[in-house]
């Protein structure tokens, strides 16, 4: 019969393997968005094989889970800025259908709207968590779009084309 501790060292190590393959998989994805959840899953299974191990398995235990931290922590700029542009998406999309309309507006009437209600005929909601700003009349125009979540600002004019935070797009 195995000694229980025998089978918790064992359980350790097996759980330390497993933890440096989730590592080697953090760096072997393309993808920024799941890099910072795999580094923490084995930030959190190297915790369990500490638990489980014996002395020299609580050592390597230990140094998995600190690179395993900072794995998590270099990734995760990459990841947040693949993240809020994601979130951005509808707000850059909305510009440009709302530059569109109202450039057809013009077109159609010699003059831009006073307001969005002039060309939808109703009152106007932008995406959600997005709010949306309209200038205009005559001769120009200026639609501003925040997206409230990541803090970025699109606008644009007659004369300018979309704008991202003042830089073009």
């Amino acid at each position: 019969m195995k000694d229980k501790n025998s089978q918790n060292n064992k359980s350790g190590k097996a759980l330390l393997w497993f933890s440096g393959i989730v590592i080697f998989l953090g760096f072997a994805v393309m993808s920024p968005v799941p890099k910072p959840m795999l580094f923490l899953l084995a930030a959190f299974l190297s915790i369990i094989a500490f638990i489980l191990g014996n002395e020299v398995t609580k050592i390597v235990s230990l140094s998995v889970f600190a690179f395993s931290l900072l794995f998590a922590a270099g990734s995760y700029p990459e990841y947040k800025r693949m993240m809020n542009n994601f979130l951005d998406v509808p707000a850059r999309k909305e510009i440009r259908r709302l530059k569109t309309d109202v450039e057809n507006y013009f077109t159609n009437n010699q003059k831009y709207p006073k307001k969005f209600e002039d060309i939808y005929k109703q009152e106007y909601k932008p995406p959600v968590n997005t709010t949306a700003t309209y200038q205009g009349g005559g001769k120009v125009y200026k639609i501003i779009l925040k997206q409230e979540k990541t803090g970025s600002i699109f606008e644009t004019t007659q004369v300018e084309d979309i704008l991202k935070n003042g830089e073009s797009m």
